[in-house]
């Protein structure tokens, strides 16, 4: 079964008294999901942009964490996308992920 990556980007402040409603939609999301995670939400702290010309702190789209989940086709993970809580305050980024040869 294909399994996906999915980058939470570009999250936007939530009012103080939407907080613990958002997170427990966010948590009924992910356990509505839970048997699909390969990595179950793994978020971020410090952030750097690395190219050719260095090291710089931060990152233009910041992400403030990813998940890799399977499921059946790509429908059925857009459909999980579609569904998780996050899109009220920010964007997802899903990818199909390929399989690579082991080296």
């Amino acid at each position: 079964m294909p399994k996906f990556y999915m980058a939470y980007h570009d999250p936007r402040d939530v009012a103080p008294d939407k907080k613990g409603e958002m997170q427990a939609e966010h948590k009924a999301w992910a356990s509505a999901h839970a048997a699909a995670f390969d990595v179950p939400e793994s978020p971020f702290s410090a952030q750097w942009t690395v190219d050719e010309s260095g090291v710089q702190d931060g990152y233009a789209s910041p992400t403030m964490g990813f998940c890799v989940f399977t499921a059946p086709d790509a429908e059925a993970a857009k459909k999980i996308a579609l569904d998780c809580p996050f899109t009220k305050m920010g964007v997802l980024h899903l990818a199909q992920m390929m399989d690579m040869p082991s080296v």
